[in-house]
């Protein structure tokens, strides 16, 4: 794991404990960005992995948006995913997934070698059971990736 919440990209979850004096329980604030705000067509696209047993496969994302976990290789090709995160299921870009395999002496994984993660949270369980996280699956890969579109002449 990364060692400072300083090098997150995006907090989506604050919790705020009280005073031990006060009783109260702690708060939580969760950032919800705005919807639909984001382009179609961006003009800086990366490939974004899925992290699933089942089924695996890429799809093209914003480099610059906060959509993917960081999963590194040795350089060797060796396939086993070293998986880096500040927190379980974080989300970072492109350019942060990479300068943190850069850090460690590594670099992003192929698209088809990175492998469910239980220490990040990157794995695919149905619901919160024990440690294990839910829902996110998608990690940063060295995969290139074009975006196409097909357009009807009536428009």
């Amino acid at each position: 794991k990364v060692s400072c919440e300083c090098d997150i990209d995006q907090a989506r979850v604050v919790r705020i404990d009280p005073s031990p004096e006060s009783g109260d329980s702690a708060i939580y604030y969760e950032y919800v960005p705005d919807a639909c705000v984001q382009m179609a067509f961006p003009e800086t696209v990366g490939a974004v992995a899925e992290t699933s047993s089942s089924s695996s496969g890429i799809m093209c994302a914003d480099k610059r948006l906060f959509v993917g976990g960081t999963a590194c290789c040795p350089a060797n090709g060796d396939q086993n995913a070293k998986h880096l995160c500040v927190f379980r299921s974080e989300r970072v870009t492109f350019d942060t997934a990479q300068q943190r395999c850069v850090d460690a002496g590594l670099q992003l994984c192929n698209w088809d070698t990175i492998s469910e993660s239980d220490s990040c949270g990157y794995e695919m369980q149905g619901e919160w059971t024990g440690n294990t996280a839910a829902g996110f699956k998608f990690s940063w890969s060295n995969a290139t990736c074009t975006m196409k579109a097909q357009i009807s002449q009536e428009g």
